[in-house]
Formats: structure tokens, C-alpha cells, sequence
């Protein structure tokens, strides 16, 4: 009982393992292929030493791939078990488990292998292929406390043991060996589902090509549904039928724990650290990927490691990144992102950055500058460099300092906490000149992530009621504010801020709260703006107008469309034509043509035919 109980640990190690190491994201889909491909050439030359785990910090330095490479990997898994067994459960493997029993110990499976890309002409796409050589496994259970001979695998360890993935991300076959119960197939494919190993794909159906695979299903409606870990458990008990046909600890695993992102300096490498099992790319980029502290795979040889641009690309695309988390998308696209800075200003100092800035500036003048490459240096700068941004803020003192507006531009664009401080320290002075004031508050159009802080600063500039362009710029520049902060409540104070101080002052200002409320974005201003649809002003209406271009809601888009058809205003009508033809639906579309023929105004007619020609509707 005990030794199948091992095998079944085993098995599920070199499984989740191999198909680890070899995916690196969606490829087009393979075509059927007969088993099994061949195989390019090994690698020539003396195979290196292994006494145990390569040290995470110390990969091969990469070559460049050549057409037909086997990329060669070394794996080292060592970790705790538990299995329970039970009659008629997914782990019921014979008569002696009819008593049902639990096996707990640790183990450790380690050895090498061997992925290449098995190609196919034309537009049949590729089969990627993992071949296990000498692997070995050994395990201890606490009953017994010795290592135990496991000769099931050991034997299933002497050939090559082939694992095919299709491009899609489909598992289309096994080749396990013949005296594998299925039970155990569906049981290792639902692990590999519930681990993520592959990228989550759109529908559960493009899993398997298989039909009995339910347990797949049922965790990727829980990955997408965020249900509790015991309803899925109990979800997966009755795919089983009876029993239990996995211990919740098992799949605990995969969704607890932190995780954690390396990049060096130059964006050279990467590592994943974590107790959730993910890949972030395939051992063909010649990356280290960590799983545990007690786990590690290494390739050797493949392509180079991939650059900062290369790891945005691939979150960019969703590759191997569980579904919603954006959290965690977000990170790892800030940290690649300034590994890629960091090189870029490597050894720029801030009196260069401004020589820069200085000559760009001067060529702009003569048409051959390029200021905004400057100020994106600068910007970049600050960014990582404190000093660098002291020295910036010293500059800005006085009522019109030189470069000003340009030097509260990179402000904006580094966005730190540190850069955003001097921006509200300079809009919030007394002594600043009003188009300096104007320019810093401006500048937080660029800010990425505004903190609460600086949100505390725009509202106490509003609730002062500051008046003049500076007040209805802070107007303005609150919405797209409220709209980016972290906090729901502090963006709903600072739009609240606002709100009030239109009610108070009316005209003009109510028009800056709406486009403020558009500003933000975000689809719970819906129920804001719909009531101004209905107000006196057409300033008013035409700027609700606006405001919905980026809401996508039924609502949303009717109240548009009622406004191209109803309201006696030509400038509304004007504003819901170029809404709608931003959208470009069926339904926008039909109501475009329509004001072509039926609206009373000639400029409105005009807007509509334009709009269609230039579009192709």
C-alpha cells in the first residue's frame, strides 16, 4: 500500500517537473503526430558533473539556440507528502487499498532531461517533447523512517519517458506506461491544471483533448470564480464519485504562499521564489525557475535570457500569469520595467540629463531637437535617483524658474512618491507663478499611481477655493486622479471635494466636475454623470456626453445614443456623434447613419458623413 502510495508521488513529481520546465506560452495549435517524434541529436561532448541542486544564483551562461537543439535540464525535488487511498476513489489502485490508508513522508526525485521541438512542415505548427534521463527517486514515510526500494518506477525510469504538450496549451497525450491505472492520468492532468502550469486558456473544453477530464474543469472554475477551497474539494469529491480523491493540503499549495520576482540590475535574470508552483517562461530562454526553497530546475544552453522588453511582452500577453491576478501582473511588469531603466541611465548623472534637456530644447527651436526623448531621460533619473531629484526640486524655487515647466514635466513622468511631494509642494505655493502652479498640477496627468498623500493635497487646494485656471486645472486633474488611486475611498473623497465646490460656484465649474467625472474613468461614475444629461446648460449636457466615452455599459451607450436622437442642442448632438463613432458597434454605427438623414442641423448632418467616410462604415 505504502509503495504504491510512493509511485503515485513519483509519478506526479516528473510529470509537473518536465511540463514545467518546457512551457513558455500559447504557440499555434499542433497537428496530430505519430508517437514518437524524432528527436534532434543530443548535444556532443562530455555530460557535466551533478553531485545535488545547482545553486539558484549560478546559471549555465546561455548560447545562442540552434535549429534542432535538445535544451538539457538538471531538476532536484525534494519535498513533503501526503497521499490518502481509499476504495473507490481516484487513488484506488488495487485490492489491498480496500481499507483505505494515508502515506505520509518525504521524498526526493532528481535527475536529468532533455526538451526539444519536434517540428512539422508548413502550417502544422510544433510538438514540444521532454525525455527523463537518469532520473532516480527515493522516499521516506514516517512509519518506517528508512528509504524504500520503489522498483515500479525505478523500472519506469530506464527508458525514455515522453511527455507531448500541444502549442495550445491542450495536453493531447501521454505516453506513460501501459499498466498506469487512468485514474491516476486524470488525477495527474487535474494537478497540472490546478498548479497552472500551462497558460490559463480562455475556455476549460481547450484543456484536454480528453473527455473524462472533469477535474481540470472543476479547478479552473475555481481559479476563475475564487469559490472556497473546500467547495472545490468537495466539488472534486463528487467528480470522483466516492472517496477522497485528493488531500486539501495538495491543493492548498497551490494557492497559498507568497511569491516573488528576481531581476538583476540589467533585467538578465529571472527567478520566481514561492510556495505556488509557477512558470513565468520556458527553460528555452535558459531561465532558473524556483518553485520552493527545496526545488529547483536549471537550463543549459537555449536561447539568451530574455531581455526587460521580452518578460513586459510576456505579461503583456498574459503568458504563464494566473488569471486575475493583476496584482501580481503589475509587479513583475514594474520590476522588468525598471530593470530596463537602470540600464538605460546607467552612469547619467543629473548635470548631463540637463545638458540634454538644455540642447534638445534649443534644437527644437531650430526643428532639430528631440525634447521629449530628454525628458523621458530625466524622467527616468529621477525616478531611481534621489539625489538627482533634490537637486531638480532646488531649482524650482521662485515665481517662474527656468526650464520650470519642462522640469515638473520629468517630475511627472518619474511619479514616485518623492516626485509627486515636490509637485504639490510647488502647486500649493504661494510664491510659485500661476502658469508654474498650473504646469505641476498638469503634471499629474503623467503620475501612473497617485498616493494618498498627493490626493490630500489636491483637495485642500480645491476646498480653499482657489479660483482662476488653477482651480478648474485642479478640477480637471482630480477625476484622472480619483480614478488611479489605490484607495476607492479616497478617490471617492477627493471627487466629493469637488462635487461640492461646483455646487457652490455653478457655470463653468459644474462643467469641469462632470469632465472630471469622465476623467476618472471608472464605471461606477456611470450613475454621476447620467443626471447631468438632463441639465439646463448644453455645456453641461455635451460634457456628460464626453464623460461616457469610456464606459462600456448598456446604459451608458443608450444614453449616448438618446442624446444624438433628442436633445435640441446641436453642440450635445455634435459631442454624441464623436462618441459614437469612437465606439464603432453595430448599434453606434446605425445610429451615425441615421443622424445623416434625420438630424435638423446641417453641421450635424456633415459631422455624421464625415465621420462615415473617414471610418469605411
Amino acid at each position: 500500500m505504502k509503495r504504491n502510495s510512493l509511485c503515485i508521488v513519483a509519478l506526479l513529481a516528473a510529470v509537473l517537473l518536465g511540463l514545467t520546465a518546457l512551457w513558455s506560452g500559447p504557440r499555434e495549435e499542433a497537428a496530430e503526430v505519430s508517437f514518437p517524434p524524432d528527436l534532434p541529436p543530443p548535444p556532443q561532448g562530455p555530460e557535466p558533473e551533478r553531485s545535488g541542486p545547482r545553486d539558484l544564483d549560478q546559471a549555465v551562461a546561455p548560447r545562442e539556440a540552434q535549429p534542432g537543439d535538445a535544451i538539457r535540464l538538471a531538476f532536484d525535488l525534494a519535498q513533503d507528502f501526503e497521499v490518502e487511498m481509499g476504495a473507490g476513489s481516484f487513488l484506488d489502485l488495487g485490492p489491498d487499498s480496500s481499507g483505505g490508508t494515508t502515506a505520509r513522508g518525504s521524498s526526493r526525485f532528481k535527475g536529468r532531461a532533455e526538451v526539444s521541438e519536434h517540428e512539422k512542415g508548413g502550417d502544422e505548427g510544433g510538438i514540444l517533447c521532454l525525455v527523463l534521463r537518469e532520473a532516480s527517486f527515493e522516499a521516506r514515510t514516517e512509519e518506517e523512517g528508512g528509504a524504500l526500494p520503489v522498483e515500479g518506477v525505478a523500472a519506469m525510469m530506464k527508458e525514455p519517458y515522453l511527455v507531448r504538450l500541444a502549442g495550445d496549451g491542450r495536453f493531447e497525450s501521454f505516453l506513460l506506461p501501459p499498466d498506469l491505472p487512468a485514474q491516476l492520468v486524470q488525477v495527474v492532468l487535474g494537478l497540472l491544471f490546478e498548479l497552472q502550469i500551462v497558460t490559463p486558456p480562455r475556455t476549460p473544453e481547450s484543456w484536454v483533448s480528453t473527455e473524462e477530464c472533469d477535474l481540470g474543469r472543476a479547478v479552473f472554475e475555481y481559479r476563475r470564480s475564487g469559490r472556497s477551497l473546500e467547495k472545490v474539494c468537495r466539488e472534486i469529491d463528487e467528480l470522483a464519485m466516492a472517496g477522497e480523491p485528493l488531500a486539501a493540503a495538495d491543493l492548498s499549495v497551490a494557492v497559498e504562499g507568497g511569491r516573488r520576482i528576481v531581476l538583476d540590475q540589467r533585467g538578465r535574470t529571472l527567478r520566481v521564489e514561492g510556495r505556488e508552483r509557477l512558470c513565468l517562461a520556458s527553460a528555452e530562454l535558459g531561465l532558473t525557475v524556483v518553485f520552493d526553497r527545496r526545488t529547483s530546475i536549471v537550463a543549459e544552453g537555449g536561447a539568451p535570457l530574455p531581455s526587460a522588453a521580452e518578460i513586459e511582452r510576456l505579461v503583456d500577453e498574459r503568458q504563464a500569469i494566473p488569471a486575475g491576478d493583476r496584482m501580481f501582473r503589475e509587479r513583475l511588469a514594474g520590476e522588468a520595467r525598471a530593470a530596463s531603466e537602470l540600464a538605460r541611465i546607467d552612469g547619467l548623472t543629473v548635470e548631463d540629463a540637463l545638458d540634454h534637456l538644455m540642447s534638445a530644447l534649443e534644437g527644437d527651436i531650430e526643428g532639430t531637437g528631440d525634447t521629449g526623448q530628454a525628458l523621458h531621460e530625466l524622467g527616468l533619473l529621477l525616478r531611481h535617483d534621489l539625489e538627482a531629484l533634490r537637486a531638480v526640486e532646488s531649482l524650482l524655487d521662485g515665481p517662474s524658474p527656468p526650464l520650470g515647466d519642462s522640469l515638473l514635466a520629468a517630475l511627472g513622468e518619474a511619479g514616485t512618491p518623492e516626485a509627486q511631494a515636490v509637485l504639490a509642494r510647488v502647486f500649493a505655493s504661494g510664491e510659485a507663478g500661476e502658469s508654474i502652479r498650473i504646469a505641476a498640477l498638469q503634471s499629474f496627468v503623467q503620475v501612473e499611481s497617485p498616493t494618498a498623500a498627493t490626493a490630500g493635497a489636491i483637495r485642500r487646494l480645491i476646498e480653499s477655493g482657489e479660483d482662476g485656471d488653477v482651480g478648474l486645472t485642479a478640477f480637471l486633474v482630480a477625476g484622472g486622479v480619483a480614478g488611479r488611486l489605490e484607495s476607492d475611498a479616497e478617490g471617492r473623497r477627493l471627487l466629493d471635494a469637488v462635487r461640492a465646490e461646483a455646487g457652490r460656484r455653478g457655470g463653468e465649474w459644474e462643467v469641469a466636475y462632470v469632465a472630471a467625472l469622465g476623467n476618472a474613468g471608472h464605471p461606477s461614475i456611470e450613475g454621476a454623470i447620467l443626471p447631468y444629461l438632463a441639465a439646463e446648460d448644453p455645456r453641461v449636457r455635451a460634457t456628460a456626453v464626453r464623460s461616457l466615452r469610456e464606459l462600456s455599459s448598456s446604459g451608458a451607450r443608450a444614453a449616448v445614443r438618446n442624446a444624438l436622437e433628442e436633445d435640441g442642442s446641436p453642440e450635445v448632438r455634435l459631442e454624441a456623434l464623436r462618441v459614437l463613432a469612437g465606439r464603432g458597434d453595430e448599434e453606434s454605427v446605425r445610429a451615425i447613419r441615421w443622424a445623416v438623414d434625420a438630424d435638423p442641423e446641417e453641421s450635424v448632418r456633415e459631422e455624421a458623413r464625415r465621420i462615415l467616410d473617414r471610418d469605411g462604415y
